[in-house]
């Protein structure tokens, strides 16, 4: 009777049983309960913890390195969530950082970096960590290796665990656009029984196939938007960030001055591989540092680790760059230039449609 809108080609959602296979660990994360009771200062203190995939920790060390210069007291809340024994070394070597290895899901899935299936059931694998943790009554702030911390977000996140059942991150928009473009690139969870059934019907996805939805998100992150918050947002209270609280590559901004006023965390989406994250991550930070220094504010030995320079932030060998955004940045600048001049449209679907 009418053609079909091109969103509903795009948003077409197939849900079909997969097939049971050899490599299925059951919910949640084993060890890691006990891991982080020993590790934490209060059996009820929140915990934050870092995904690091295979090839990832350079993003980690940037994220590190930016809660020990903006956001000191978070660090001991820190777990980084290791699937390959290099990572894991590499972390180790990170003094003052606490690393948690996977066996348990490195013995099911290897360490190939490069095998796809083991990579979407690494993305399922930080909500099952999430759903230990939450049944031990430990709220969780789970976080993914391409983020960095620009300032301590520990009031703004307080009073969410206080309101919400979960609080993630956005895509685009302002507090009411974000309600409609959520991304599971940071999510909070408090500790009571309701996030504890609201992650566990998240994790039934992990037994479906969602298709045809936005090309790049992982499966844990299209079942939470397609799936999970259309049908449970009248019975559980879910809530987006704005992008001035967390922002990403497309709605970073840097201000006037440089300092990214009112960002508490900035993330890498829609920037290429992780190379390019890491470079993107790195000038963000050595910006904010840079502006800092020049207006003789931020922070001091006091309540920071001191940085010697910006160089402090540089993990690759990659030299600063002159600007922010950096046009040889290799990430989908048309996107951000359609933002910028508000070239697109909030969908009710949930999606942005680029006019």
């Amino acid at each position: 009777m009418r053609a079909p809108a091109k969103a509903d080609v795009i948003n077409r959602i197939s849900l079909r049983t997969r097939v049971p296979g050899l490599r299925s660990p059951g919910r949640g994360v084993p060890g890691l309960r006990t891991h982080v009771r020993e590790t934490q200062r209060a059996s009820d203190d929140a915990r934050i913890l870092i995904l690091t995939k295979p090839f990832e920790w350079g993003m980690t060390y940037l994220q590190i390195q930016s809660v020990k210069r903006w956001a000191p007291a978070l660090l001991p809340h820190v777990t980084v969530l290791t699937y390959d024994t290099e990572t894991q070394r590499s972390c180790e070597a990170h003094r003052g950082v606490d690393c948690f290895y996977d066996a348990d899901f490195a013995r099911a899935y290897g360490q190939d970096p490069n095998d796809g299936v083991a990579r979407d059931a690494m993305s399922w694998r930080k909500v099952h960590a999430a759903l230990e943790l939450l049944k031990a009554r430990i709220p969780v702030v789970m976080l993914d290796s391409d983020t960095v911390f620009l300032s301590d977000p520990t009031e703004a996140w307080t009073s969410a665990l206080e309101k919400y059942d979960v609080v993630v991150s956005s895509d685009v928009g302002n507090e009411f656009e974000a309600q409609g473009n959520m991304n599971t690139k940071l999510v909070i969870f408090p500790a009571t029984t309701r996030s504890v059934s609201l992650c566990e019907r998240w994790l039934e996805g992990e037994s479906r196939l969602v298709s045809k939805v936005n090309y790049g998100e992982f499966p844990e992150q299209s079942y939470f938007n397609y799936v999970l918050v259309p049908t449970t947002a009248g019975e559980f209270h879910i809530h987006a960030m704005s992008t001035a609280e967390s922002g990403n590559f497309i709605t970073a901004n840097a201000g006037d001055d440089g300092t990214f006023p009112g960002a508490h965390t900035v993330t890498a989406s829609y920037c290429g591989d992780a190379r390019d994250k890491e470079q993107f991550l790195q000038h963000v930070l050595e910006t904010k540092h840079n502006a800092e220094a020049a207006l003789g504010i931020g922070p001091d030995a006091t309540t920071a680790i001191p940085l010697r320079s910006a160089t402090d932030f540089d993990h690759d060998g990659v030299a600063d760059l002159a600007r922010f955004p950096h046009p040889d940045l290799r990430c989908d600048h048309v996107k951000r230039r359609l933002v910028d001049q508000r070239r697109y449209e909030v969908t009710s679907d949930r999606h942005i449609v680029w006019t």
